[in-house]
Protein backbone atom coordinates (compact mmCIF):
# COMPACT_ATOMS: atom_id res chain seq x y z
CA UNK A 1 0.00 0.00 0.00
CA UNK A 2 2.81 2.38 0.94
CA UNK A 3 4.54 2.32 -2.56
CA UNK A 4 1.25 2.46 -4.23
CA UNK A 5 1.04 5.68 -2.63
CA UNK A 6 4.17 7.43 -3.21
CA UNK A 7 3.97 6.64 -7.11
CA UNK A 8 -0.09 7.92 -7.03
CA UNK A 9 1.22 11.34 -5.31
CA UNK A 10 4.54 11.08 -7.30
CA UNK A 11 7.18 10.90 -4.63
CA UNK A 12 11.04 9.67 -5.06
CA UNK A 13 10.81 6.05 -3.27
CA UNK A 14 13.37 3.99 -1.81
CA UNK A 15 11.28 0.38 -1.04
CA UNK A 16 13.09 -2.01 0.93
CA UNK A 17 11.62 -5.69 1.40
CA UNK A 18 11.61 -7.42 4.15
CA UNK A 19 11.26 -10.36 2.20
CA UNK A 20 7.93 -13.10 2.74
CA UNK A 21 6.47 -13.16 6.20
CA UNK A 22 6.90 -16.99 7.51
CA UNK A 23 4.13 -19.10 8.77
CA UNK A 24 3.30 -19.53 12.58
CA UNK A 25 2.63 -22.36 14.71
CA UNK A 26 -0.59 -21.95 16.92
CA UNK A 27 -1.59 -25.75 18.97
CA UNK A 28 1.06 -26.92 16.69
CA UNK A 29 -0.41 -26.63 13.28
CA UNK A 30 1.55 -24.80 10.93
CA UNK A 31 -0.66 -21.05 9.50
CA UNK A 32 -0.22 -18.26 7.68
CA UNK A 33 -1.68 -14.61 7.30
CA UNK A 34 -5.00 -16.46 5.82
CA UNK A 35 -4.94 -18.67 8.76
CA UNK A 36 -5.63 -15.25 10.50
CA UNK A 37 -8.40 -13.79 8.34
CA UNK A 38 -10.44 -17.14 8.93
CA UNK A 39 -10.07 -16.76 12.85
CA UNK A 40 -11.13 -13.41 12.87
CA UNK A 41 -14.17 -14.71 10.81
CA UNK A 42 -14.85 -17.82 12.68
CA UNK A 43 -14.42 -15.08 15.84
CA UNK A 44 -17.26 -12.26 14.94
CA UNK A 45 -19.50 -15.99 14.03
CA UNK A 46 -19.02 -17.09 17.77
CA UNK A 47 -17.06 -20.04 17.10
CA UNK A 48 -13.88 -18.91 18.61
CA UNK A 49 -12.90 -16.98 22.00
CA UNK A 50 -10.73 -14.13 21.97
CA UNK A 51 -7.93 -15.32 23.47
CA UNK A 52 -7.97 -18.07 20.73
CA UNK A 53 -7.52 -15.06 18.27
CA UNK A 54 -4.72 -13.30 20.50
CA UNK A 55 -2.81 -16.22 19.97
CA UNK A 56 -3.03 -15.67 16.18
CA UNK A 57 -2.68 -12.40 16.74
CA UNK A 58 0.84 -13.15 18.48
CA UNK A 59 2.23 -16.26 16.40
CA UNK A 60 0.97 -15.85 13.18
CA UNK A 61 1.34 -11.97 12.22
Amino acid sequence: GLLMAAARINVPTVFVSGGPMLAGHVKGQKRSLSSMFEAVGSYAAGKMTEEDVREFEEKVC
